[in-house]
């Protein structure tokens, strides 16, 4: 996290983060007990090719929109950070301006 970066929005940051991980923990979970209620307890023959329930190109699709979302997210956070300090530069670079103007009217 950059100092540029003001609290309310590491606060939400930090929020929206901790609420992904809880729902990723609690999808796995579900996905967990559900193919734990799946398994068959004995053996059964299976004919032919078994169906999947997604299918790989969608699986790809999906993966890739994800990794493209990911780093939309990290441009646009780059960016934030970017301009904080651009406005963190400004600041300073006016109070410098205004620091030689401030002491040689004190002598």
């Amino acid at each position: 996290m950059g100092r540029g970066m003001k609290k309310p929005y590491r606060k939400q940051l930090f929020a929206t983060g901790i609420a992904s991980l809880l729902s990723m923990g609690w999808v796995s979970t579900l996905y967990a007990q559900a193919a734990a209620d799946d398994r068959a307890t004995a053996f059964k023959a299976v004919r032919g090719v078994p169906k999947e329930s997604i299918a790989g190109g969608t699986l790809l699709l999906i993966a890739y929109a994800l990794l493209w979302l990911l780093l939309l997210a990290f441009v646009l956070y780059t960016a934030l950070l970017m301009r904080c300090a651009a406005r963190e530069l400004q600041t300073l670079r006016q109070e410098l301006k205004a620091l030689p103007e401030a002491s040689s009217q004190q002598s």
